[in-house]
């Protein structure tokens, strides 16, 4: 059967599983839906993955049923994986949230993209409720949105360092999961061309995410993620 790819558009973590998926040339069929619709239809968080083998959730588990089409875990790619998971792949949430949200007309546009008709119809009539919903859900406050910028200037940092002795792969000589799933998750604070996940361009975003975006992109490891968009993402 052909996999069944079900995603948000703004989601990176979704964005990261489609990176996988194309790099390893696996043909899927792909079914956005509005973000809190997408919970209460399939009872959790996306990405979800439907293949001949059962259902994966998250996106760790779908890339490693890639890997074991396409390798992606190299050295110690696994471990970034993971690291970037659970720190820079919420931070960055957590800031383009709180810089998006309050901009209805744009929050709307890039959360809508794609989804099903009713789902638009609903999106905008209970666009408050929902996205209070979402705020609680992914704990955004201002005490978040602040330990989040610094936390991702650390990660940056760190990104930057290790790429300092001139390698082109966060782990070698080729692409690996760990390189995908840093760019992926660095999308929504980056803004990078090339994305397949709906976040505004660095011209549309609101000031004080497109100045954000400038500041990480000045950065070696800013730069590595949009080269990895502008060589590897069409791959």
């Amino acid at each position: 059967m052909t996999p069944t790819l079900i995603t948000i558009p703004t989601s990176h973590y979704c964005e990261k599983v489609r990176w996988a998926l194309d790099r390893a040339r696996i043909d899927y069929v792909e079914k956005p839906h509005a973000p809190v619709i997408s919970r209460f239809r399939y009872g959790g968080s996306v990405p979800i993955l439907y293949t001949g083998d059962g259902e994966l959730r998250d996106s760790t588990p779908i890339l490693e049923w890639v890997h074991r089409r396409y390798p992606l875990f190299e050295g110690d790619a696994a471990k970034l994986e993971d690291r970037f998971d659970e720190g820079l792949g919420v931070t960055a949430r957590v800031v383009a949230f709180e810089y998006i949200a309050c901009e209805r007309p744009l929050a709307l546009r890039i959360s809508i993209r794609g989804v099903p008709r009713w789902e638009q119809l609903f999106a905008r009539a209970f666009f408050g409720m929902a996205a209070g919903m979402l705020r609680r859900r992914y704990q955004v406050s201002d005490e978040a949105v602040q330990r989040s910028l610094g936390e991702l200037r650390r990660e940056f940092d760190d990104v930057s360092a290790r790429l300092g002795d001139g390698r082109r792969f966060l782990c070698g000589d080729k692409l690996t999961a760990a390189d995908i799933t840093f760019a992926a998750l660095a999308g929504p604070v980056l803004l990078p061309d090339g994305a397949r996940a709906s976040h505004p361009t660095l011209d549309e975003a609101p000031p004080r995410l497109a100045a954000l975006a400038r500041e990480l992109r000045a950065t070696p490891a800013g730069a590595f993620a949009l080269r990895l968009y502008a060589e590897e993402r069409g791959v």
